[in-house]
């Protein structure tokens, strides 16, 4: 079980690392291409580090407190590595494919948390919402880089992702002005995501890319306020 902490421990230590690399490249005077071709394979380093800490843990009894505090580290330092890329350089194809593939290890992250570890604090819940809610993001990315098929009832529901369960059920904030506007932020959201796999149905990419950085000024909103909760709750 140390063996699996130490494991973890390295994991985050190296998120902390990719990100600062990439946010050091922002400042250097190398062009795209060459800050792309580096955050690539700083971006793979990272998938085959995650992929084998996965490994080492998906066979363990149930995680300590302080392990499940770990992943909870990992998953946001991942969060941010992709919003600081996005600020770095112009996104290239196969940067938004590791990304994605990101995306997806920490969605799965997040939910070996919540397996892990049942009576979730407030914190700890709106960080699994966080995710969720920006892996939608990503989803949507994916969809316009792959043709990936989304179905758009499934990107208009604001119910039944983690923030919109998370949302109906906190019934000490609902009374709340910051609480209402979030909520109903979260809502113009997922219309938007509906909006661009309709508009991507439809074969129109360009309108589906206008919805998408519609998604990403109110994802930032979102995220800024749930912040702003995590530190009233905790």
């Amino acid at each position: 079980m140390q063996d699996i902490a130490g494991k973890v421990s390295n994991l985050t230590e190296q998120t902390l690392i990719t990100t600062s690399h990439i946010e050091n490249l922002s400042s250097s005077t190398d062009g795209a291409a060459s800050k792309a071709s580096i955050i690539e394979e700083s971006l793979d380093k990272l998938i085959t580090s995650i992929e084998r800490t996965e490994q080492q843990v998906d066979n363990i009894a149930p995680m300590t407190q302080e392990q499940s505090a770990t992943f909870e580290e990992i998953a946001a330092t991942i969060d941010n590595v992709s919003d600081t890329y996005a600020k770095t350089v112009e996104n290239s194809i196969e940067s938004a494919r590791k990304l994605r593939e990101i995306g997806i290890l920490v969605e799965g992250m997040r939910k070996d948390t919540a397996r892990f570890k049942v009576n979730l604090t407030s914190v700890e819940l709106i960080n699994l919402a966080i995710t969720d809610h920006q892996l939608w993001i990503w989803r949507i990315d994916s969809m316009l880089l792959d043709n990936d098929v989304i179905d758009p009832h499934v990107a208009g529901d604001f119910n039944t992702c983690q923030l919109g369960k998370w949302l109906n059920l906190e019934m000490e904030l609902k009374g709340r002005n910051k609480f209402q506007k979030m909520y109903s932020t979260h809502v113009d959201f997922h219309v938007l995501a509906e909006n661009a796999v309709r508009a991507m149905n439809a074969g129109s990419k360009e309108e589906a890319q206008k919805y998408l950085r519609q998604m990403h000024v109110l994802s930032e909103q979102l995220v800024e306020k749930l912040k702003e909760l995590q530190k009233v709750c905790g």
